[in-house]
């Protein structure tokens, strides 16, 4: 059994982000299997399936397969339902998804879209999905690129745009995520920086094509790609990747002074702060990373930066691993694991329990169940989240993130080892 979340589970997530946008997926198994997560646990600020009345906030719809009337797919029944949710939410932009059978039955979302071309007042948008391993990191990659085509206006804004950041959740870790990178963008410069899938509705954003670009992994080339020269970063784990953003940001946007001196001061702050738990707690721990590849690869250096070894990990990806990342850490002598079978990692993690050469896991709750059989702690820092929620602000990236890294790590592996001695 594959663990990596499909391509729906990471279009929902996106959707969450996204409080006035509605999705029609076509012949899906059932709309509330991956709906009812993220509206229930992971999304604070928007409901996905609606409360109440069917005609007061629900955003996600599902055509059912089995009131298909075409011989090939189920396009009369699709059309009806846009032309619905159009009549229910005037002008909002509609994303059209396909569902598992939709593939199956082969559908034809194009062509329905361009027959509502003129009909609807509503933007349309058909999301692709190339085959049945596009996975969760694709789906939400496939909104994202929608969206910030949706926003882009001849007389938009011209401040920076931030694109291909993954956050996962509005709760307070992801939410965090943003308000650290917003104060490190901020410092070297690159002030007012709109981001298209964090929490703001779509119709408030109006960005020019030509508008500086920040880019962080995720999300596809066109985007970011409109604007001459986008800046492009990794993802914000630990100091060494935090200051290489910092850097290139200050370079282009005109504040490499302050980026120097913010990064001088956070240096000297994180030595001071860090200095007791990694001596006291972290030093010759050794941690399993569980995450898709791009957020594994930061997770991985900023543990090494606690002075914690990551002799394995596994990158959640059923397509298949960006090579340059699947290289680097085995090149830093992390152990890969690709998209394994559950009983794969299940026996990995009681073994390595047993023979004291796993302290904590750090990363996804995919395999939750798999670390409590084998007695391990875990920090959840990635989708899906099973047991870690926050209310208040708790980012895991940039230079306030890495503290908080060492402290939930540390504190996990201390309960677990008070709990054992009791």
């Amino acid at each position: 059994m594959r663990m990596t979340p499909t391509f729906l589970d990471g279009a929902t997530l996106a959707l969450a982000a996204l409080p006035d946008v509605d999705a029609v997926v076509d012949t899906h198994r059932c709309e509330l299997e991956r709906a009812y997560k993220p509206d229930v646990v992971h999304d604070h600020r928007s409901r996905l399936t609606g409360q109440g009345p069917y005609t007061r906030d629900r955003r996600i719809f599902a055509v059912r397969w089995d009131r298909a009337r075409d011989a090939t797919g189920t396009e009369d029944e699709l059309r009806a339902l846009v032309l619905d949710v159009a009549s229910r939410h005037p002008g909002r932009p509609i994303l059209l998804l396909r569902g598992l059978v939709s593939m199956l039955v082969h559908t034809d979302l194009q062509g329905v879209a361009a027959s509502l071309a003129g009909v609807v007042p509503n933007p349309l948008r058909v999301i692709e999905q190339r085959g049945t391993d596009d996975d969760w990191t694709e789906g939400w990659s496939a909104i994202h690129d929608a969206v910030h085509a949706l926003v882009l206006r001849d007389d938009g804004d011209r401040e920076p745009v931030v694109s291909g950041f993954a956050m996962a959740r509005q709760e307070g870790d992801e939410a965090g995520n943003v308000a650290e990178v917003v104060r490190l963008l901020e410092a070297a410069g690159a002030v007012g920086a709109r981001w298209p899938l964090s929490g703001s509705p779509v119709g408030s954003l109006r960005v020019h094509p030509g508008a500086p670009r920040i880019r962080f992994p995720h999300g596809g080339p066109a985007p970011a790609d409109l604007a001459p020269d986008p800046v492009c970063t990794d993802l914000p784990y630990g100091y060494e990747a935090t200051a290489r953003m910092v850097r290139a940001v200050g370079a282009v946007f005109g504040g490499a002074d302050a980026a120097e001196r913010l990064l001088e001061a956070g240096r000297a702050s994180l030595r001071e702060r860090l200095e007791p738990v990694v001596t006291r707690c972290l030093a010759g721990r050794a941690a399993v990373v569980i995450e898709e590849p791009y957020r594994a690869a930061g997770l991985v250096a900023a543990l090494r930066e606690l002075s914690v070894e990551v002799p394995w990990a596994v990158l959640l990806r059923r397509r298949g691993v960006p090579c340059a990342v699947a290289d680097s850490l085995a090149a830093g002598g992390v152990e890969v694991l690709r998209d394994p079978e559950y009983a794969e990692v299940r026996e990995r993690l009681a073994s390595d329990a047993s023979a004291g050469r796993a302290d904590v896991v750090v990363g996804s709750g995919a395999f939750a169940d798999a670390v409590a059989d084998a007695g391990l702690p875990s920090v959840e820092t990635g989708f899906p989240f099973y047991i870690e929620h926050f209310a208040a602000s708790m980012p895991f990236m940039g230079l306030e993130g890495l503290p908080r890294l060492a402290d939930r790590v540390a504190n996990a592996i201390t309960r677990s080892s008070h709990r054992g001695s009791s």
